[in-house]
């Protein structure tokens, strides 16, 4: 097995408008598909930061998966 190389990408997203907000989509992006390490979603500064295995997904499958959320990435 491959050892895991972690990357992180950084998006700013449209309606993360509150904590809950934050968490909901944390869990949503955190179950969406494998190799993802971890998830933090901020409300003030309406930024979410994923780490994840780069073998496994890559920053535009995991910009797919922000704006499959509902959480419209920004550009």
């Amino acid at each position: 097995m491959a050892q895991k190389k972690l990357s992180k990408a950084t998006f700013h997203v449209d309606g993360l408008f509150t904590d809950g907000h934050a968490r909901r989509c944390e869990a949503m992006i955190r179950n969406a598909a494998g190799g993802i390490e971890s998830v933090k979603a901020n409300e003030m500064m309406g930024t979410v930061t994923i780490v994840f295995d780069i073998h496994r997904q890559t920053p535009h499958t995991i910009r797919d998966i922000v704006d499959e959320t509902g959480y419209a990435v920004m550009e």
